[in-house]
């Protein structure tokens, strides 16, 4: 009786790891797009990118951790005028999605946070900048002034990853951002999903 429960105990054990890896894979993420980013005082719609690494929890679930490009406008030097600036917003996500498949692909819905970084460079009147920014270089009563500034968001998105091989997937999303100072985007995303 003792023996054949070993042995039961070691066979469940052993074939338990197989049935889970079945289930559970690590894949990456690609995906190029559009965002309309907004800010207490500014907007910036720009090319927008994404590169992440999930793990499927099992048939319903998957966790994505990942840095996304929101958008970047550069300074242009030629131009010295008080509304011309360059600005940066770029972040790290976590999030969860729930998924439901079928022989298409997967439909997921999207629900996470991210610490998005916004860098600005701008030119101001005066001797300093103002508050939190670095004063880089004055010239003829411009100054060139820097501020960064990171911010907490919660993002909720749509999407629908396509079959098109057994480990590769066209991925379709879009996602909407709300955070922190008045911080908030809208995304469209279209990228690959590779499975390991």
């Amino acid at each position: 009786m003792k023996f054949s429960f070993i042995v039961a105990s070691l066979l469940l054990f052993v074939g338990m790891p197989a049935a889970i890896a079945k289930d559970d894979t690590f894949y990456g993420i690609l995906a190029a797009g559009y965002a309309a980013n907004d800010m207490d005082e500014a907007s910036l719609d720009a090319f927008s990118y994404k590169v992440g690494v999930g793990y499927e929890l099992g048939a319903q679930w998957n966790v994505e951790v990942g840095f996304q490009m929101l958008g970047e406008k550069r300074l242009e030097m030629n131009e010295l005028t008080l509304d011309n600036g360059s600005q940066e917003i770029s972040a790290v996500t976590l999030s969860a999605l729930g998924k439901a498949r079928n022989r298409h692909g997967e439909l997921f819905y999207r629900i996470g946070i991210m610490r998005a970084d916004v860098s600005k460079d701008y030119l101001d009147m005066g001797d300093a900048c103002a508050g939190t920014s670095n004063t880089l270089s004055q010239n003829n009563n411009l100054v060139l002034c820097q501020s960064s500034d990171s911010k907490i968001a919660g993002i909720v998105g749509l999407g629908f990853d396509f079959y098109i091989h057994h480990s590769t997937m066209l991925r379709l999303e879009v996602e909407h951002i709300q955070g922190q100072d008045g911080l908030s985007a809208n995304a469209a995303y279209i990228g690959f999903r590779l499975n390991f």
